[in-house]
């Protein structure tokens, strides 16, 4: 068993963003197995880097839809998305350089900020996302 597992308690009811965070706990479970069985420099790297891709596609299209239902705290949560892809670019420039390794607590940290994003920022449009689309 990994570090996390997707179950309903994270869905914000949209199944497409749903289906984006479940690729989102994908990555994160391999590159947690790359990191445990040590795999090579360039798998991890290349998984860093399809994380730190996805990630932005996914917020782009979040932010999309946010702005499109005239989400109310749409600045915030598109702030919280800059502050991850700034740290996933600088964790990966560090990596690729050799500053930084692949380690338990950047793991953890990982896992973490999706959690918290998923349960405590995202979970806020979620009842507004499904109202609108039911219109």
């Amino acid at each position: 068993m990994g570090l996390l597992e997707w179950s309903d308690k994270f869905s914000v009811k949209v199944p497409t963003f749903d289906a984006q965070h479940k690729q989102l706990f994908r990555l994160i479970e391999q590159l947690h197995e790359a990191m445990k069985t040590g795999q090579s420099k360039a798998r991890m790297s290349g998984i860093l880097g399809e994380l730190s891709n996805y990630t932005k596609t996914h917020f782009a299209l979040e932010e999309r839809e946010l702005l499109a239902i005239g989400y109310p705290e749409f600045g915030i949560h598109a702030a919280e998305h800059r502050k991850f892809t700034n740290k996933i670019d600088e964790l990966s420039a560090n990596f690729a350089s050799g500053v930084a390794g692949i380690s338990v607590e950047l793991m953890e940290f990982l896992n973490n900020w999706l959690v918290q994003h998923i349960c405590a920022v995202d979970q806020k449009y979620s009842e507004m996302m499904v109202q609108k689309s039911r219109n």
